[in-house]
């Protein structure tokens, strides 16, 4: 059979592939239409031209990965065909692209092939598929007669999940690893908020933030957080002292950066030391993350005549907090809540007033959080 009747031959494979599953230029597939394809090429034993096997490049996450290899995919030559070794990486890339092309082609390494009239491909490579894999690109028909310029881009990233030092507030820090965990080192000066930033992705051209999960964990690595599905604006309140930031990405690949806000604290943490919160004023505080949901910070407010008031409680950064307010001298509880608080009446049960009468006298408030993994930035104010 004549090239050119091999190629048409080809052309109609294709053809009838993506008519059989559908498939768009762009497209990875692995039906069985797929893999007959493949076949039938294997069959024809269509001219090849074979390339000596690459490796990855290691490279920053950030930097731009420069071109592999150039290839001049020839006249009369079919199929490309390059042998990958990805050998030690975890995980490496590879980038495709064509030029002087027209029409459809069909991309393959390992299992996957893509489609498209684009000129070009990407994949993922991960070494548990194996270290040695093979790409191959079969020319659209009318191109024979064409020599098509083919260029690989191979890389890796370098591993930089935990980078030696401690990471300052403010400084970006830019992370791989394959497993998809970056630790990073954090030291606290005073109580306070820490805030977390994403940053734009270095391996799109788009202004994409990466995307990641966030874990607080002690100085002995000891998670003290819950988890924090999406990482960018994540906030934890601390102590002072030396803490771990777990940021986790499926793509392994971690750009971000804390703020630090200091918050002033009060010893405040027994009834005998509450401290006055006068009407109309606001008193702010934290519960720390890694402190147990037991501990307490204590308030006081003088009503000097029976009046109605209404109390609200607010998270300023966190969640979980629970305020709870008793007479002094009693130990009924006389009101509770997360946010306002609502009266609860004279049979025990709530009546769900937001406005309640309190008579002359002193009163405490109590504010503590949901679990020892919460942590709370709040405010109190009465009226």
């Amino acid at each position: 059979m004549s090239s050119k009747k091999v190629m048409k031959c080809i052309a109609s494979i294709l053809c009838a592939v993506m008519l059989i599953t559908g498939i768009s230029p762009g497209i990875v597939a692995k039906a069985d239409a797929i893999d007959d394809l493949w076949d039938r090429v294997d069959k024809l034993q269509l001219p090849t031209q074979t390339e000596a096997a690459i490796s990855p490049l290691t490279i920053n996450v950030g930097e731009q990965a420069k071109v592999t290899q150039t290839y001049t995919f020839g006249k009369g030559k079919a199929i490309l065909s390059v042998p990958i070794n990805i050998g030690d990486s975890p995980q490496a890339f590879i980038k495709i692209s064509l030029e002087g092309f027209s029409g459809m082609y069909a991309f393959k390494v390992g299992d996957a092939t893509i489609f498209n009239d684009i000129g070009g491909a990407s994949y993922t490579l991960n070494q548990k598929d194996g270290k040695e894999r093979k790409m191959l690109i079969l020319k659209n028909a009318d191109e024979d007669e064409k020599d098509i310029k083919v260029k690989i881009t191979l890389y890796r990233y370098k591993n930089t999940v935990s980078p030696q030092g401690v990471l300052p507030a403010g400084r970006w820090a830019t992370g791989y690893n394959y497993n998809g965990e970056c630790l990073y080192k954090i030291k606290v000066p005073s109580d306070g908020i820490i805030k977390i930033e994403a940053g734009i992705d270095p391996t799109t051209k788009y202004e994409t933030k990466t995307s990641f999960n966030t874990l607080l964990l002690n100085s002995k690595k000891k998670a003290i957080s819950d988890v924090t599905v999406s990482g960018d604006g994540a906030q934890y309140c601390v102590k002072k002292g030396t803490y771990y930031l777990k940021a986790t990405n499926k793509d392994g690949i971690v750009v971000a950066r804390y703020k630090f806000s200091k918050v002033k604290t009060l010893k405040n943490t027994k009834k005998s030391k509450a401290i006055s919160i006068k009407k109309g004023k606001t008193a702010k505080g934290i519960l720390p993350a890694g402190e147990s949901k037991k501990e307490s910070r204590w308030y006081k407010i003088v009503i000097s005549k029976k009046r109605k008031v209404s109390i609200t409680a607010k998270n300023l950064a966190g969640e979980g907090q629970k305020v709870y307010l008793y007479k002094k001298g009693k130990s009924r509880l006389m009101a509770s809540g997360s946010n306002e608080l609502a009266y609860m009446g004279e049979n025990g049960k709530y009546a769900f007033k937001t406005r309640f009468p309190l008579d002359k006298g002193t009163y405490y408030l109590k504010v503590t959080k949901k679990s020892k993994k919460a942590s709370v930035y709040y405010s109190i104010r009465w009226k």
